[in-house]
C-alpha cells in the first residue's frame, strides 16, 4: 500500500471513529437499544416507582446501568431492567453480561446501595436483589442467535429463576 493509500485509508478512519468535538478517538462498541427498548425501560420503571414507592432516574451509558432508585431524594439502589420475549420460567435462569454484574456488586460494595435487576417477561415483571450469599454460574455465552456483533457473546452470569420475585 502506498504512502497516498494509507493516509486516504487513515482519513477515512479518523472520519469514521473520531469524535469531532474532542478530537478524541471513539471506540466503543455500537449502541443496540431501540425506541422500543427505552419504551419498555420506562413502562417497568413506571410500575416500579407504583409498586416501591420511590423514584427511578435513568443513568448515562457511562454508569453501565439503567436507574438510580431513590426515596425522598436518597439513593437506595441501582437498578439494571431486561425485557424478555417469553415467559418467566421457559428457562432455568436469566443471563446477565458479566460486566454489568461486576458494576453492580461494585455499587454495592463500595457505596451501600442495593443492586436490583429487574426483568419484564411475558406473564409479568420479576426482580432480583444481589446478595453476597448467592453464587451464580459464569459461562461464556449470551446471543448467540440472531448475533449482533463478536461482543455479543462474552462471560455472563446466570441468575436462577428460582431466586426472583414477581413485582
Amino acid at each position: 500500500m502506498s504512502v497516498n493509500e494509507n493516509l486516504k485509508e487513515y482519513d477515512e478512519l479518523k472520519r469514521k471513529y473520531m469524535n469531532k468535538s474532542d478530537n478524541k478517538w471513539k471506540i466503543n462498541r455500537p449502541r443496540y437499544e431501540t425506541e422500543f427498548d427505552i419504551s419498555n425501560e420506562q413502562k417497568v420503571s413506571e410500575v416500579m416507582a407504583s409498586e416501591w414507592n420511590c423514584q427511578l432516574h435513568k443513568l448515562p451509558i457511562s454508569y453501565r446501568l439503567d436507574f438510580l432508585l431513590t426515596r425522598g431524594g436518597v439513593a437506595k439502589a441501582m437498578v439494571e431492567v431486561k425485557a424478555r420475549n417469553n415467559a418467566h420460567n421457559k428457562y432455568s435462569t436469566l443471563l446477565l453480561s458479566l460486566s454489568k454484574w461486576n458494576h453492580g456488586i461494585e455499587f454495592k460494595t463500595h457505596n451501600n446501595l442495593e443492586f436490583i435487576l429487574v426483568a419484564k417477561f411475558t406473564d409479568g415483571i420479576y426482580y432480583y436483589v444481589y446478595s453476597d450469599e448467592d453464587e451464580f454460574e459464569i459461562k461464556w455465552g449470551g446471543r448467540t442467535v440472531n448475533k449482533r456483533d463478536s461482543a455479543d457473546v462474552e462471560p455472563v452470569v446466570h441468575i436462577p429463576i428460582e431466586k426472583m420475585i414477581r413485582i
